[in-house]
């Protein structure tokens, strides 16, 4: 009998978090309406795209004119004009790093952040 209850009680508390990551994603997704229609690389801001799932800094690839792909990671480039200054994040594999203090990288540039005393490359990004 105590077996019995103890997988029941297992599969209830499973479940239960299952419930809850499923909300998180739910509200995550909500949270955020508006993704990057660009995604910077280093052949420059590429796009406007179509995109209802990559938040920024998040892998993206692009086209050139000449038919060249190039991968990067998601910014919203020409869609906010409105930023002052230049970016204080990198968009890297790692996920958004910084702030850092720059002084003349432009969205899109080649930067590299730090996390766990590891180095990534990326693109600036706000």
């Amino acid at each position: 009998m105590t077996r019995r209850v103890l997988v029941v009680s297992f599969l209830i508390v499973g479940l239960m978090a299952l419930a809850s990551a499923t909300s998180v994603r739910k509200t995550r997704s909500i949270e955020h309406k508006d993704y990057p229609k660009y995604c910077c690389t280093d052949a420059g801001v590429l796009g406007p795209y179509e995109n209802n799932s990559v938040p920024e800094g998040g892998a993206c690839y692009g086209t050139t004119p000449d038919g060249k792909r190039h991968e990067g990671t998601a910014c919203y480039g020409k869609e906010k004009p409105n930023k002052q200054g230049y970016p204080k994040y990198c968009c890297t594999d790692a996920g958004k790093l910084g702030p850092y203090d720059n002084d003349s990288v432009p969205e899109g540039g080649a930067c590299y952040g730090t996390k766990n005393g590891q180095r990534y490359e990326g693109t600036a990004c706000y």
